[in-house]
């Protein structure tokens, strides 16, 4: 089937010629089994009517089977080629189907449930997730779903489109959307405040995750080093805290705890200095330093505690992207205070680190190119940037990563070039500036004031003055009253 031309289209004000690629090169969910690859926190499965037990990472969920997560944990199943199912914490889901005449299901009793289909998928296959007053069934897309204790149901699609079944009613919910749908069975549909959701943690841990995916996750391991009396003596509560906050936000990484100490040595900068044994694909290194312990009111303690935290690559020649950070614990003793602080340190120097680490995995990934803009625009023209992109031939996928009012990231999944795309992007209108390194274009836009006519200043309205009292003009004189005597109102006696 050959591809068949579009309609023309326009990005950044310019016009291009996009190309829907053949139903042949969809992808389908090829499996009858579901994969556990990724678990954060406490996760259990059940497999049929046995018991409750610690889930495993490659462990195999089939038909009939359950997963479920406790506060603050969260899962990912793979379900095929292209085909994630993640789970938020409190969160209890059952298998239903997979792969039984075409159809894949899952069943969400309670809590959240994020899915990926990266490719449409062909013939009669379908996907559904089962909610207690609700179905949504897909072919193709990104959504998640939300069940509350109640047993009332939402669904937020990202991208694609998504049907939503209850009551015998059907509505479909395009990206950018969500349906509500309560006890009554009643569907309720409105427009996402894409702002506030992309503020939210779960959506941005499955914001990273796709993009990790696509990268093949790499695997990061953290060891800072403790430069203070103790001498250079890994820091174990700051590295074990740093790689706790990557993996909540979905990378793999480990903390310097969980390696063979007889592979650890340290180099010029007191830096620890991992072995070939160690396997990694990035290592995040640094110090840290804690002081200022002091006695507080009854009885605690606190600590101050800064840190640094570079990225390197695994040959650990030269950092890619680096931090600092500092913060004050406490405790009911002196250890337990620089425990603290050293917890606060790793975990900020983890969160402040993840924007530049994301860049340069970016930067040195192959089929994967993130697409940044700045400037003033709306989010109806980034939906529109986000549909002609995606259509254009090479390109498998588009999905934004969290922004803000003034700065929005793209990443583009496909066989295309970096110069390529810029080159056609640096024809808009309203482009100023586009700058490509490796696989990072950054575009700025061009201000663009109102284009609406100003409005013209209205004229104020005032009320007519009642006239004053000395300025009453008398009666002019007229031949019927000039004789006339003044009569006056005498007083009744």
């Amino acid at each position: 089937m050959r591809p068949r031309y579009l309609r023309l289209l326009g990005i950044f004000g310019i016009t291009l010629v996009v190309l829907m690629l053949s139903a042949a090169d969809r992808a389908q969910v090829a499996t009858r089994k579901a994969t556990i690859t990724f678990i954060y926190g406490d996760v259990q499965v059940r497999h049929g009517t046995a018991g409750w037990q610690a889930a495993k990472l490659q462990g195999v969920l089939n038909p009939g089977d359950a997963i479920k997560t406790a506060a603050s944990a969260r899962a990912e199943m793979s379900i095929g080629q292209g085909g994630y199912v993640r789970i938020d914490d409190n969160s209890h889901l059952l298998i239903t189907h997979l792969r039984e005449n075409g159809l894949t299901s899952f069943k969400t009793l309670v809590g959240g449930v994020w899915v990926t289909i990266e490719k449409a998928l062909a013939g009669n296959n379908k996907f559904e997730v089962q909610m207690p007053s609700a179905l949504a069934s897909v072919r193709g897309t990104v959504f998640r779903c939300k069940v509350d204790e109640a047993g009332d149901s939402e669904t937020f699609v990202y991208d694609g489109s998504v049907a939503v079944t209850a009551g015998g009613k059907t509505d479909n919910v395009a990206a950018s959307r969500f349906a509500r749908v309560g006890r009554d069975k009643r569907i309720t549909l409105g427009d996402t405040r894409l702002d506030d959701d992309d503020k939210s943690e779960w959506v941005q841990h499955n914001r990273f995750r796709d993009m990790l995916r696509h990268m093949g996750d790499p695997r990061i391991v953290v060891a800072l080093t403790d430069g203070g009396e103790k001498g250079r003596l890994a820091s174990l509560f700051a590295s074990a805290a740093l790689a706790n906050t990557l993996k909540r936000r979905g990378f793999v990484g480990a903390s310097i705890t969980q390696q063979d100490v007889s592979n650890i040595s340290f180099g010029p900068n007191d830096w620890v200095k991992l072995g070939d044994k160690v396997k990694r694909n990035y290592e995040i290194v640094g110090r840290t330093r804690v002081g200022d312990i002091r006695n507080i009111n009854g009885g605690k303690c606190s600590a101050r505690a800064e840190g640094s935290a570079y990225l390197l690559p695994a040959d650990g020649r030269q950092a890619l992207a680096g931090t600092t950070a500092s913060a004050r614990g406490e405790g009911d003793s002196e250890e337990a205070a620089v425990r603290a602080a050293l917890w606060i340190v790793g975990s900020r120097l983890g969160t402040d680190l993840m924007p530049a680490m994301l860049k340069e995995m970016v930067y040195r990934s192959p089929g994967l190119i993130r697409l940044e803009i700045l400037g003033d625009f709306d989010r109806k023209v980034v939906a529109l940037t986000r549909e002609l992109i995606k259509r254009m031939d090479g390109v498998t996928r588009v999905t934004p990563l969290p922004g803000t009012d003034r700065r929005i990231t793209l990443n583009i999944v496909g066989d295309i070039q970096p110069e390529a795309l810029a080159d056609v992007i640096r024809k808009g209108q309203r482009v100023q500036d586009v700058q490509v390194r490796g696989r990072v274009i950054r575009v700025r836009l061009k201000y663009q004031p109102d284009a609406r006519p100003p409005q013209q200043p209205q004229a104020r309205q005032t009320r007519p003055r009642p006239p004053a009292k000395d300025s009453v003009r008398p009666p002019e004189k007229t031949p019927d009253n000039r004789r006339q005597p003044l009569r006056r109102k005498l007083p009744l006696k």
